[in-house]
């Protein structure tokens, strides 16, 4: 019996020393000069000695006395130890793991939950520690009674929420060191595989207490799917690269199929708001992040859904309503998101640029969804659409702002790509309404996103022309005809840009063409694509019937004679200021003329 309790008192004196080593490592850097060295081999030594009697001591009381010994004179140096290095983490890791599986858990879980308080608030902040003391934390809670242990995390809400945000800054700053060194990638340093490790089990203890979880009350229910979602927001974040990539889907995995149980369905992301999770107590910016990493958290949560193919989760999409439900929910969570982005304000730029690309590809899983549920329908949904809803509308407006104001070309190209996708997820008829009220929207103060819509406008009539094949073609075209996109309003859209030009005076040519010349551009596309396919159309089928005619011959005279003549005369009058301008020649019309 004594010589055991002379180990753990000699455990217990090189250990003492761990954690003035500890503070004498964060002061010095790197374990540079000899002494240290020394010291990290006595202690690994004395680490490994007591683990050896531990686990060759056939005396389970006695050991008991000895483990009981280090938890309650010597746990948090235990713990300091591993910053020491690798193998002095690991084994501190297994004595930390055995403490907690022999000693009073419930102790244990008091002592480590303090000295993680303690880890957390170092600057900077000791990873290994963290991480042993997070297995312990773990290994503690597995033998927690079920019935107990969502408390038992419940209580340990702030915890979390601090490694998280802590580990997640630092493993953001990992990597932005990391690109800016241009040489071959070191192996990852300990601090940043424990940083990874406390993250895992964190996530870990989670989903050991939701999984096991017995009579979880509706009301922690909540609080424990608002404190997953905020988990999730804070780490997203983290750059998806290299190792990083891996542990990253992992921890989403393990905290979405805790919101499962949990019984999260699709609408409860959205909905779950700050009030469930947050205490009174807090105060307007750290509510304000909270609401920022809900909403974060939430539009993952939502995206592993709809993305997991093979998983209840799918049937959440299904009953999500019609295609019109789906776009609703869409710009409902647009909105928040965007919301959330102003108020993080110049300071979360990188947060803001995370959230914006999750909304945006949010928003085109919804798109993409009602898309598949439209083509799904045996009638393209039609009724419903005649309600003209405000969603699509508002969802454009707030695209076209991302398309024209945001910075990031990547976010701008992701919010065009979206535009496309809502517009693909309408009827034809509401299609082809709202892009002809967007145009209508944006042809003055956006007129390159007005020539995109209206590319859109002829794509869609060339896909709608009928198709001549012989005698059988003028019944095809009678029934294809009715296509909402062959239609005199969206001729009138076509032309409109080219009528314009001929109330304009010469004097302002110039600056118009400079401003319209986009959106010109694409109409002239679009009647040169119309007028090609009435010319193809008249030859298949000799002088007998003219075919399916969009274009007819007033039109073609009036676009002949005074249109084409007024772009002539523009064109000519902006080459001429062009040449007087010619130290200005970085304008850029001179892609009109072979028009």
């Amino acid at each position: 019996m004594r010589t055991g309790s002379g180990s753990a008192k000699a455990m217990a004196m090189a250990c003492t020393g761990a954690s003035e080593a500890l503070a004498a490592r964060l002061r010095a850097g790197p374990l540079a000069s000899d002494p240290a060295r020394e010291r990290e081999e006595d202690v690994r030594r004395s680490l490994h000695g007591f683990l050896h009697k531990v686990e060759q001591d056939s005396d389970g009381d006695r050991v008991f006395a000895e483990l009981d010994c280090i938890l309650a004179g010597n746990a948090k140096d235990l713990y300091a130890s591993s910053v020491l290095s690798e193998e002095c983490y690991q084994v501190a890791c297994q004595i930390a793991r055995q403490i907690a599986e022999r000693c009073s858990a419930k102790e244990v879980y008091a002592l480590t939950t303090d000295a993680l308080h303690d880890f957390i608030h170092l600057d900077p902040i000791p990873w290994p520690a963290v991480a042993c003391v997070a297995t312990a934390l773990g290994a503690a809670l597995c033998r927690i009674p079920c019935k107990k242990k969502h408390l038992y995390i419940a209580n340990s809400f702030k915890l979390h929420l601090s490694i998280c945000r802590r580990a997640s800054a630092f493993l953001c700053s990992v990597a932005s060191a990391k690109r800016e060194k241009t040489e071959t990638e070191a192996a990852p340093s300990l601090e940043s595989l424990t940083a990874i490790a406390a993250l895992s089990r964190t996530f870990d203890s989670i989903s050991t207490a939701v999984t096991d979880g017995v009579g979880i009350s509706s009301c922690c229910k909540g609080k424990l799917k608002f404190h997953c979602l905020r988990l999730l927001g804070v780490i997203a974040p983290i750059p998806a690269e290299g190792k990083m990539e891996d542990a990253l889907s992992d921890w989403c995995s393990s905290l979405c199929e805790a919101l499962s149980d949990l019984g999260m369905s699709r609408l409860d992301a959205f909905t779950l708001g700050p009030r469930d999770g947050v205490t009174d107590e807090e105060d307007s910016a750290e509510e304000d992040m909270a609401a920022g990493e809900h909403l974060l958290g939430a539009s993952i949560a939502v995206e592993h859904l709809m993305s997991d193919h093979d998983s209840a989760s799918r049937v959440l999409v299904e009953d999500a309503g019609d295609a019109q439900d789906l776009i609703r929910l869409g710009t409902h969570h647009l909105d928040a998101m965007l919301k959330s982005v102003e108020q993080l304000g110049e300071g979360g730029s990188d947060m803001q640029q995370v959230i914006l690309s999750k909304a945006l590809h949010l928003l085109y899983l919804f798109a993409s969804a009602a898309e598949e549920r439209n083509l799904g329908e045996t009638s393209p949904g039609d009724a419903s659409n005649l309600s003209p809803s405000t969603y699509p509308g508002r969802i454009m407006s707030r695209l076209f702002a991302i398309m024209s104001h945001v910075e990031d070309r990547r976010s701008r190209l992701q919010a065009k790509v979206c535009m496309m996708a809502v517009l693909k997820a309408l009827s034809p008829t509401r299609r082809r309404q709202v892009v002809l009220e967007a145009i209508q929207e944006t042809r003055e103060c956006y007129p390159s996103i007005a020539a995109t819509l209206l590319s859109f406008l002829k794509d869609e009539v060339a896909s709608a022309w009928p198709s001549g094949d012989g005698a059988s073609s003028s019944s095809a075209g009678g029934s294809n005809a009715t296509s909402p996109f062959l239609d005199a309003s969206v001729l009138d859209c076509i032309l409109s840009p080219i009528y314009e030009l001929e109330g304009i005076d010469l004097d302002e040519a110039k600056d118009h063409l400079s401003a319209q010349g986009d959106l010109l551009l694409s109409s002239l596309n679009a009647v040169r694509l119309i007028v090609l396919k009435q010319e193809a159309e008249k030859r298949a089928q000799g002088s007998a019937s003219p075919g399916f005619v969009l274009l007819d011959k007033p039109v073609l005279e009036r676009l002949l004679e005074q249109s084409m003549a007024c772009i002539d005369r523009m064109v000519q009058v902006s080459v001429e200021e062009e040449r007087e301008d010619a130290n200005h020649d970085h304008h850029h019309h001179h892609h009109h003329p072979h028009h």
